[in-house]
């Protein structure tokens, strides 16, 4: 199999745009309101007002997601005096995609509310997109830094591929319903904030020695998400309000840095592709961001920083540190790094010279991966 940019949707009927990561926008598209707080849904029909989204909305969730919090979503808008239809998905692929998007155009909706960890937010983000609605981010999860950001993650019939997408017109994080999410998604989240430090280095070696486009300003952004994170790293333990509080900050820095630039290049590098490889490699995958915090501790060594920092990080919030508690074998992390390269052949990272098989099992051994 040929893993390319144009590969993941050459098969598929009215292709979708995907990213290109060579000409990023030449304007800036940010979230108008973020609300991070205790009892966030209440100011949904302030929100919806001041951005004057209509009166009709459409909400994008899953079965779990739709008990958790879509129903209070619904009450409160409806007691606005708005209107609420719900759409249950089980997965984000293309054909859940064009679904959702046929349904939207027959109904006709002003405004997308997308309620839950991934799933349903990027399906939310690219259909609200496509359908030029407005766009409102409501998490339940603190699991991944697409909350606020331009992209979109859509399973293709090869894989999940980024997608080109708008931000979320408003981001809405409840922190009493995002507090109740298993830690272990607490805990992704903040392995995919720690992987911006090797997604920067990434960039800047593409700026240097492939004279990439490279914003200082993007960068201080996602700089800035890690290090709200690092310095207050002991407050993310299970049952901690704060913590989540915490990482959901982190989170939204983070997916600004990428609206800011226009892709995800300022929080995604190797690591991510090597947890994308894992994604279409591995027998058991594990989250996004566990896979890509335990990538980063590989990235890290290949760049001569400070890996070890990132293994006590990893750690001190519970995440994995090694292949055994993310549960991939070793050979299946030879193949995704090998592979990795391949999946975004533009995008250059610190993996494209080509590791060999050898070097690559060094590294795991001196980074205690295995």
């Amino acid at each position: 199999m040929n893993f390319t940019d144009s590969d993941p949707l050459e098969n598929e009927k009215e292709p979708i745009k995907k990213l290109n990561d060579n000409h990023p926008k030449p304007y800036i598209v940010l979230p108008r309101i973020i609300s991070i707080k205790k009892d966030a849904f209440f100011d949904l029909p302030e929100f919806l007002s001041q951005l004057r989204a209509g009166r009709d909305g459409l909400c994008i969730c899953d079965s779990l997601t739709k008990e958790i919090a879509g129903r209070k979503v619904e009450e409160v808008v409806v007691s606005s005096n708005f209107t609420l239809d719900f759409y249950e998905i089980s997965d984000a692929d293309i054909p859940t995609v064009k679904e959702v998007e046929k349904y939207i155009k027959t109904k006709g909706f002003d405004f997308i509310i997308g309620v839950g960890g991934g799933r349903a937010i990027d399906v939310a983000k690219i259909t609200s997109f496509h359908t030029a609605n407005f766009f409102i981010s409501v998490p339940t999860a603190p699991s991944h830094d697409g909350v606020a950001s331009n992209i979109a993650s859509i399973r293709s019939n090869k894989g999940f591929i980024s997608m080109k997408a708008h931000p979320p017109h408003c981001v809405v994080a409840d922190i009493n319903i995002i507090a109740t999410a298993p830690h272990r998604l607490v805990a992704s989240g903040c392995a995919d904030v720690i992987s911006n430090m090797t997604a920067i280095l990434d960039w800047k070696l593409g700026r240097d020695t492939k004279n990439e486009n490279y914003s200082r300003y993007a960068s201080a952004i996602s700089q800035m998400s890690y290090n709200i994170l690092k310095r207050n790293i002991k407050l993310v333990k299970p049952n901690s309000v704060a913590g989540v509080h915490l990482v959901m900050d982190a989170l939204v820095a983070s997916g600004m840095a990428m609206s800011i630039y226009g892709n995800s290049r300022p929080a995604s590098g190797g690591e991510h592709l090597i947890s994308h490889a894992l994604d279409r490699i591995a027998k058991t995958p594990a989250l996004h961001g566990e896979q890509c915090g335990v990538a980063t501790i590989f990235t890290m060594y290949l760049h001569e920083g400070d890996w070890k920092e990132v293994r006590r990080l990893l750690s001190t919030v519970g995440a994995p540190v090694n292949l055994e508690q993310l549960g991939v074998t070793k050979e299946e992390f030879i193949k995704a790094v090998q592979l990795a390269p391949r999946i975004r052949p533009n995008r250059f990272t610190i993996l494209h010279q080509n590791l060999a098989k050898e070097r690559i099992e060094k590294v795991l051994e001196e980074t205690m991966l295995i």
